[in-house]
């Protein structure tokens, strides 16, 4: 999938892969995709509820 942005967030936990997500959204465009790359077990959860909490599309997730 091509993306436009990508954010590292390996190394950090709850809540501050999704604070990290939320602040780097905000400098980006409408219609434009961030690839977001985490190893917080929470992050499999917190991520989609929090897309449908505010209205984000969440597009794939993957588990190495």
């Amino acid at each position: 999938m091509n993306f436009n942005r990508e954010l590292d967030c390996v190394g950090f936990f709850c809540p501050l892969p999704v604070v990290k997500t939320k602040l780097e959204l905000e400098e980006i465009e409408p219609g434009e995709i961030l690839k977001v790359t985490a190893d917080d077990p929470g992050s499999k959860e917190d991520f989609p509820a929090w897309c449908s909490e505010t209205g984000h599309k969440l597009l794939k997730t993957e588990e190495d």
